[in-house]
């Protein structure tokens, strides 16, 4: 993805690796995100899905428990209780087939999971098949805090794991549409161009005695320092995104 020059003042231009055409893709994203799923609970971190889906084709395979809580924009498999949760693992071994008839035929195309530790074993299994098979795949789960500590050790199944062969795993905060992009970006890229999975995962990073700012306005106030937040462009978004979902239900 090309730079761009943004962000004039005072004589001085800023370089940015993220075009202003993207930044404004994932601006409406994260608006379509908040109306068509509105502020329903579930899986929060709208900011890293959209980050995600941004470079995403139609012919991607895209894998989530619940439709309402994963990509509103995407197609997804899944549903609720308890058969849903069994029918999700069979999606995740066929997300593993997926990806690995796709290395197979030297494709570019890619598998997107979103899941979690909360799978049990299932999910650690696909984990380490990808790991090992180096299947073009990106797995964003949630990160707890208490999971931190326990997890990062460069093992499979009990072997030291030769360096370079870990699975790829980087730590975003969830609710940072740039910084989950940058991100996600490169976890694509990646698995396109055969260099194996990546995980994903979305925590909260929270300066204490501060409240979390929303994840839209926190982009607002990012687009405004580059000069990119037009008067009146939010509403205009909202009523584009409105008419298209009202489309769509006839």
């Amino acid at each position: 993805m090309g730079g761009k020059m943004s962000g004039v003042e005072d004589g001085k231009q800023e370089f940015s690796l993220i075009s202003n055409e993207t930044l404004l893709g994932l601006y409406r994203g994260l608006l379509k995100a908040r109306v068509v799923r509105g502020r329903r609970s579930g899986w929060v971190f709208d900011a890293a899905t959209v980050a995600v889906a941004q470079d995403l084709f139609s012919d991607d395979a895209v894998v989530a428990e619940d439709a309402a809580d994963g990509l509103p924009m995407m197609p997804v498999n899944g549903g609720k209780g308890a058969a849903a949760k069994a029918a999700f693992t069979a999606e995740l071994e066929r997300s593993a087939g997926f990806a690995l008839t796709q290395k197979t035929k030297k494709s570019s195309k890619v598998a997107v999971v979103f899941g979690g530790p909360e799978h049990g074993q299932a999910w650690l299994d696909v984990l380490e098949v990808a790991r090992a098979h180096r299947l073009p795949m990106i797995f964003v789960s949630e990160l707890r805090e208490e999971q931190m500590p326990r997890r990062g050790a460069r093992k499979a199944n009990g072997a030291e794991l030769e360096p370079g062969t870990e699975l790829a795993r980087i730590i975003v905060d969830g609710h940072d549409v740039v910084g989950s992009y940058r991100v996600a970006h490169e976890a694509v890229e990646r698995a396109r161009k055969g260099r194996g999975a990546t995980l994903i995962e979305c925590t909260v990073f929270r300066i204490p005695g501060q409240r979390r700012q929303d994840a839209i306005a926190s982009m607002e106030q990012y687009l405004r320092g580059k000069g990119l937040l037009e008067r009146g462009m939010k509403q205009r978004m909202i009523e584009e995104i409105a008419r298209e979902a009202k489309k769509r239900k006839r």
